[in-house]
């Protein structure tokens, strides 16, 4: 991709282990690391855990922001529950020091929250 299209970036989304397994890590480890290391960035499946943030920047070292942890703001099974909660995933977040991947952040309009969008979207 590099090659072909200057200034393209490669994100490795975490669900392929290096035995070429099917299996959602939910973190940078061992499993998924080579991936990382042949491409520009990962995106971790939203299931983490409140410790794998820290546990995939340590797997990072001097990339730690080239891991985007995955957080679905409709909640399903995501870290802090999502929807209004989703600042609580974000918060981890930013201590750990890691990026962060919305999944599905059209959920204010989607989920039609009230009184009216804009209200809501500003929220």
């Amino acid at each position: 991709m590099h090659s072909s299209v200057e200034g393209s970036l490669v994100i490795w989304y975490d669900s392929v282990t290096k035995d070429g397994l099917l299996r959602y890590q939910n973190e940078l480890n061992e499993n998924n690391k080579p991936f990382f290391d042949l491409c520009d960035g990962l995106f971790a499946n939203y299931f983490w855990q409140k410790d794998s943030p820290k546990r995939s920047a340590s797997f990072a070292g001097a990339r730690k922001f080239d891991v985007y942890m995955g957080i679905d703001v409709f909640g399903r099974g995501t870290y802090g529950g999502g929807e209004w909660n989703t600042h609580v995933a974000l918060d981890v977040l930013k201590k750990d020091d890691v990026s962060a991947a919305l999944f599905a952040p059209g959920w204010v309009y989607e989920s039609k929250q009230g009184p009216d969008f804009e209200t809501a979207q500003n929220r």
